[in-house]
């Protein structure tokens, strides 16, 4: 089984990525955009190798999803359905993770020192939710992440292993706890 984190940008999306991390699912470190690829070095997997410019230009992401991303990896991405061939990834579990717009604006307006977030808009935030109409979605909020919603992480567990295999919240704990490319200054 191969797995996606589709999130509205500022949203969660490595919060996500560690989350799934303390699940035993690989990270292949790899953030898919509608032409392109961002490979991170995942012994630089922080706030600081945010900008760096390791982007690989690619014809076709989901190609390259289908076919170079092993099973039992996640890949993230920002891209709405209508950017990416949903026929090839029916059969993967997807995870939406989800933040009203205004808290998205807050959060981006707090990594000014390192990337202008002011790229992300109404029209594209509401694009990512058309995904909520596809098969194997789950959706999770932010609010759920940051809240320690355990019962939903629970169901996080059985959407994607028919079962709880771990404790969901020394999970989210630990997930909370790690870094990432985007954390936020106040969860630091």
């Amino acid at each position: 089984m191969k797995y996606v984190i589709i999130s509205q940008p500022k949203a969660g999306t490595y919060l996500t990525a560690n989350l799934l991390m303390e699940f035993n699912i690989q990270n292949s470190y790899i953030h898919v955009f509608g032409d392109k690829i961002k490979k991170w070095d995942k012994t630089r997997y922080n706030r600081q190798s945010f900008t760096e410019q390791n982007y690989i230009g690619i014809k076709n992401p989901i190609n390259f999803i289908t076919d170079e991303i092993p099973d039992e990896n996640f890949v993230v991405t920002h891209v709405p359905p209508i950017y990416l061939d949903n026929i090839h990834i029916n059969n993967y579990k997807k995870i939406l993770v989800t933040r009203p717009y205004g808290e998205t604006v807050d959060s981006a307006s707090r990594m000014k020192d390192i990337y202008d977030f002011s790229k992300i808009h109404i029209r594209r935030h509401r694009k990512i939710l058309l995904w909520r109409q596809f098969p194997n979605i789950f959706e999770i909020t932010f609010n759920d992440l940051i809240s320690k919603n355990v019962e939903k992480i629970d169901q996080l567990q059985i959407f994607l292993f028919d079962e709880i295999k771990f404790d969901s919240l020394n999970c989210i704990e630990n997930a909370l706890k790690a870094d990432s490319p985007t954390k936020s200054n106040i969860r630091k």
